[in-house]
């Protein structure tokens, strides 16, 4: 397999064919998640890219698709995945090493197939619990439970971190991300990956690989979760927005003594922080299998009241009035609002009147004795309005339009008699039962909408003063930086001053030993001249003659002359002369041109061998006392770049420790905005829910109504008098 692997662009490419990328049959033809632009969407890190493929029978999966090569990777997920299967914990995740995972450019390459977690990050998790600290101490505990089942077994994650922690909806921790983790039998192979640098000791290195890995980052996280269950201002203190770390980072690891967490814990008002705070002081040490085993923590734990103990106003809104009437079912109680749903908001009521069982009309039949009653009116009407028309209006009324009078008031009578009924009487009842119901539920709503309103309103509130309060936090922040920028500038413009002080006095050591070493090879050089003599040397054209004449010019050794001229002689022709050492010319008798071009090659060639044997280093005590007059100069160089190195250092921790009080007031003052909104929030929360509880009933009384309002729908005059004709 080689070395070069693919990048997370790549793989990209390569699952958009799910069908041809992939062996294993879960994943073959499988959705993978994708992003705006309907590509698979991929999570990078700094070794894999992490893809999530929804299978054909929709379960989903987790693929990690290395862009780095590991050594002996198969290896290690094999002893990996030997002991994890042998004992499972509640922190585990199911995986399975796939050595031919994904096909890219043409060639396979291995993946993680991992089982698919819902969890919440850690850091969001801390964020969304900082008013429930009984949430956070109860993490804390559960996260000491995990290191212990890692402890018990011998196994280090190896990259212990906020990234790799999930919190799932039941507040369980799920632990991901195998790939750098020490199992028994893995010793040979030793460390892959140095881990999170906000969470190791700075003294970890590569040689450092056993069980004993996640001692440093077990205190650093279970240390944070605690911290902030006691004092959740400590995470406005500590923690800033998009932060890779909870409350330490790996400056507070290089420089302790200036930790402002570790100052945060050990100086506070709080017992246990400052137990904690002194436990942690072990961590400081350059051999990291000296730290001790979070299993080890004595003297400082969780409070009952953080462990197990509940706000007082979560317990207050769980605390909700259950006094609906014995006609509302208690299911429907539990239902709640949203989901019963209401005309305003959209929702439709009716579904529940369709789960009810039919409603049996009610029986509508005029008995006879209503019959006989309403005859005998009749016929007492008729005799009576027959007399009076005989009597008197004969002349003017015939016996026809008589009778027809008297038979119109059979159904005004019929009228009275049905609207007597029992039957009618119930129905117009249950009408206004019904208006009086329809009427109290759309209160109901409207007190419903009000209070979500007031709440929305409020939340607007809410965010509004946090932006306010947030602003004077990244303020202040800015100011610190303002202060720490110019602690730089000016340590780093004295740095710059003396760096160019070392500078030019290196500058003149060095000159000063090429100075020494010229002169050196110099003096060689003339020394190999001067031992060179005229008489000795076997020079075309030169006999004793000749060097005698030279000797007479003091010219004797290569030494005593440089080279040759020509000039005008007596009679103005050229006459050739020799330069002497001290810049005069000479004529020897008996040298002419031939003889004197003879004399300079011999001496060139002796010059030539000189400076070919020449040294090229001075020796050893030479270079000593020369540096020797520089390094006084240098040591003090070096003094005052330190001081001026621990200047800043301090220069800087007094501004930090400057602005603590200001910025622990600030979070004291964002945590007061927090708390108060959130009590509003607790109040119109129980208001919203008796309001909704009571929107519920109202619903369900109006529903009630109405379907009782159903079951007199025979009740109506036509067929009352349809049966008075029949009968």
């Amino acid at each position: 397999m080689s070395a070069i692997y693919p990048t997370g662009g790549d793989y990209r490419e390569a699952l958009f064919d799910t069908s041809r990328c992939f062996k294993d049959p879960a994943l073959v033809s499988g959705m993978p998640e994708q992003d705006s632009l309907g590509m698979p969407r991929p999570i990078s890190g700094g070794s894999a890219s992490v893809f999530t493929i929804r299978s054909a029978d929709g379960i989903r999966w987790a693929i990690k698709c290395f862009t780095r090569f590991v050594p002996d990777q198969y290896l290690r997920y094999a002893r990996i995945s030997q002991v994890l299967t042998g004992r499972s914990g509640l922190w585990q995740v199911g995986f399975e090493y796939l050595n031919e995972g994904v096909l890219c450019q043409g060639r396979w390459y291995p993946a993680l197939k991992m089982e698919w977690i819902e969890g919440t990050g850690l850091i969001p998790y801390i964020e969304s619990n900082l008013r429930n600290p009984s949430a956070l101490g109860r993490l804390a505990a559960k996260f000491a439970d995990l290191i212990q089942d890692l402890s018990d077994r011998g196994i280090a994650h190896g990259d212990l971190q906020h990234g790799n922690l999930l919190v799932t909806s039941s507040g369980d921790l799920k632990l991901i991300d195998y790939d750098g983790m020490f199992v028994p039998g893995l010793e040979q192979l030793g460390a892959s990956e140095f881990g999170h640098p906000n969470y190791q000791s700075p003294y970890r290195t590569q040689a450092e690989w056993g069980s004993f890995l996640d001692n440093f980052s077990s205190w650093i996280i279970y240390a944070s979760l605690l911290a902030v269950a006691i004092d959740p201002t400590l995470w406005a203190l500590l923690h800033r927005d998009g932060d890779e770390a909870l409350l330490f980072h790996k400056d507070d690891f290089a420089a302790p003594d200036v930790s402002r967490a570790l100052r945060a814990l050990t100086s506070g008002s709080d017992l246990q922080l400052q137990n904690l705070g002194k436990a942690m002081a072990s961590l400081w040490v350059r051999d990291i299998r000296a730290i001790p085993s979070l299993s080890t923590l004595v003297g400082v734990g969780i409070s009952s009241g953080i462990a197990v103990g509940g706000s007082a106003s979560s317990a207050d809104v769980g605390a909700r009035r259950d006094d609906l009437a014995e006609e509302v079912p208690s299911w429907l109680a539990n239902l709640g609002y949203e989901r019963l749903g209401s005309s305003e908001k959209g929702g439709d009521a009716s579904w529940i009147a369709e789960h009810l069982p039919p409603v049996q009309e009610v029986p509508f039949e005029p008995g006879v004795r209503y019959l006989r009653v309403l005859t005998g009116v009749w016929l007492s009407v008729a005799a009576g309005v027959s007399a009076w028309v005989v009597v008197g209006l004969h002349s003017l009324v015939t016996e026809v339009p008589v009778t027809a009078a008297t038979a119109c008031l059979y159904p005004a009578a019929s009228s009275v008699l049905y609207r007597g009924t029992a039957r009618w009487k119930e129905k117009r009842r249950s009408r206004r039962k019904v208006k009086l119901r329809r009427a109290d539920a759309v209160k109901a709503r409207k007190v419903v909408a009000r209070l979500e309103k007031a709440q929305a309103s409020s939340a607007a509130s809410e965010k509004k003063a946090l932006a306010r309060t947030t602003k004077k936090v990244n303020e202040a922040r800015k100011g610190e930086q303002r202060e720490i920028t110019a602690l730089d500038r000016k340590r780093d413009t004295k740095l710059a001053a003396i760096a160019r002080q070392k500078q030019s006095l290196q500058g003149r050591e060095d000159k000063e030993l090429a100075r020494a070493l010229r002169a050196l090879q110099q003096q060689h050089v003339t020394n190999v001249l001067r031992s060179a003599t005229v008489v000795s040397a076997r020079i075309p054209g030169i006999g004793s003659a000749v060097a005698a004449s030279l000797a007479a010019h003091g010219i004797r050794s290569a030494a005593d002359f440089s080279g040759i001229v020509y000039g005008t002689g007596r009679g103005g022709g050229q006459q050739i002369y020799i330069r002497l050492r001290n810049g005069g010319r000479v004529h020897p008798h008996g040298v002419g041109q031939k003889k004197a071009q003879s004399l300079e090659s011999w001496r060139r060639s002796v010059e030539a061998r000189a400076r070919a044997s020449q040294p090229g280093l001075l020796p050893a005590e030479q270079v000593a006392s020369i540096r020797s007059r520089f390094v006084a100069d240098e040591q003090a160089l070096v003094r005052q770049e330190q001081v001026i190195r621990e200047d800043a250092i301090r220069e800087q921790a007094e501004v930090r420790q400057k602005w603590v009080p200001v910025q622990s007031e600030l979070a004291q003052e964002r945590l007061a905005v927090q708390g108060e909104f959130a009590q509003r929030r607790a109040q119109a929360e129980s208001r919203l829910l008796d309001a909704q509880k009571e929107a519920t009933e109202a619903a369900w009384y109006q529903i009630m109504a109405e379907r009782e309002l159903t079951a007199y729908r025979n009740v109506i005059y036509l067929r009352y008098l349809a049966c008075m004709i029949r009968k």
